[in-house]
């Protein structure tokens, strides 16, 4: 039987390019850290960084993004400040214009860039096997 239209997933990317204004930092070592906002979690924010090596705002460009956030799309911030490495914090590869699966706490290589998706910090924060696998995964990734 031939495949229809409707056989395909649809995906519409996200049209905005704001990650630009949200992005902190100066991304020295070409990372982009995307996390849900959290406030209560900066000194696991903290640790987590100092443990992977990086200087939080020197080393990377943070966004944070909040509930009422839109969809972003990071292509554009990717090929402006040729950004290696993105590790994400509660948010789906489809909320930043992806379209790909990726499994958490695992090292994706999509087009050049590699990614990271975990869980938020708040979760994180609760529970020791999650940070474990997130060590790991960071280590892959970075060091």
């Amino acid at each position: 039987m031939p495949n229809s239209f409707f056989d395909y997933k649809v995906f519409v990317a996200p049209d905005s390019d704001n990650v630009d204004y949200l992005a902190l930092g100066l991304g020295e070592k070409k990372i982009l850290w995307i996390l849900k906002d959290q406030l209560e979690q900066d000194d696991l924010l903290q640790k987590i960084s100092a443990a992977a090596k990086l200087e939080l705002p020197k080393d990377v460009f943070l966004v944070r993004i909040s509930g009422e956030t839109e969809a972003l799309s990071v292509q554009k911030f990717i090929q402006l400040n040729f950004v290696t490495n993105i590790i994400v914090m509660g948010i789906l590869p489809n909320f930043l214009g992806l379209n790909f699966r990726a499994k958490k706490y695992e090292v994706t290589n999509f087009q050049g860039v590699r990614y990271l998706f975990t869980d938020d910090l708040y979760a994180i924060s609760l529970n020791n096997n999650l940070k474990k696998d997130l060590w790991i995964a960071m280590q892959t990734m970075l060091l």
